[in-house]
């Protein structure tokens, strides 16, 4: 059964997305934000036990997430009756949807990967000047951002980030200037997302970015954490294949046949 789920309830759906936080991450900052992004979202029910989620979006885009027993045949059918222009979603969820011939084009999106490697040798990054940031630092952020990404998230979610504990930002500093930049979001006892990794464009293939990673990779491995990511850039994924992360899905974008 597929039913709307009512948006007092949106808030309930966290514990089951963080069951997977990497393939959930923008549907987690969705839910999260004090801006609304979802007109709706739709849950599919088996006995009472959830088993697929479709989140849709203000712009018209579907994000799609489900379980591996989730109905395909029910959904494929609400699917074309459902008005929306295209849908993202990680393969693994959406590779039964691909074949019942839903979607008139496909192009792979961004890569998720999970690091698979141990502790890196500490006197390596022993020559970086790397500090925790808090929300002061913001403006020195975004900054960063403005200048190497095309949309990223607003001050409000990084704020909230920080000072809720979700997670963190470390800088690296050279000659006395943030010129790295790299955050945590929704950790875990057992895993945690790195996310917004930027380097400004005057320090870029320096190293910076790669040792400021490793430095976070380190602090969560010795967490008990796993590390995790995603990234569309293939010059970033070389650098994390270098790291030690390997991709095990990756996000796809549909667009719905008329």
């Amino acid at each position: 059964m597929i039913k709307r789920i009512p948006e007092a309830d949106w808030k309930s759906l966290v514990p089951y997305l963080m069951q997977d936080p990497l393939r959930n991450y923008f549907n987690l900052l969705g839910i999260c934000s004090t801006k609304q992004v979802h007109e709706s979202i739709f849950g599919q029910y088996d006995d009472g036990a959830l088993t697929g989620l479709l989140f849709k979006r203000f712009t018209g885009t579907l994000k799609f997430y489900a379980a591996d027993n989730f109905d395909s045949d029910e959904m494929v059918e609400f699917l074309r009756k459902l008005d929306f222009m295209s849908l993202i979603s990680p393969y693994s969820c959406c590779s039964l949807l691909d074949k019942k011939n839903l979607f008139k084009s496909r192009k792979e999106g961004s890569k998720l990967a999970v690091l698979n490697k141990q502790l890196f040798n500490t006197e390596e990054l022993n020559g970086f000047d790397i500090r925790e940031l808090t929300e002061a630092h913001l403006e020195e952020i975004t900054g960063i951002y403005a200048k190497v990404f095309k949309s990223f998230a607003s001050k409000d979610v990084m704020r909230e980030r920080i000072v809720t504990g979700r997670g963190r930002a470390f800088g690296l500093y050279f000659e006395g200037e943030l010129a790295s930049v790299a955050q945590t979001d929704f950790e875990m006892k057992d895993k945690a997302l790195i996310v917004g990794v930027a380097t400004e464009p005057q320090y870029q293939r320096k190293g910076f970015g790669t040792g400021l990673v490793s430095y976070v990779i380190n602090i969560l491995l010795t967490e008990g954490k796993t590390p995790m990511l995603e990234y569309e850039d293939p010059i970033a994924g070389n650098v994390y294949e270098k790291l030690g992360f390997e991709v095990i899905d990756a996000t796809w974008h549909y667009q719905k046949t008329t």
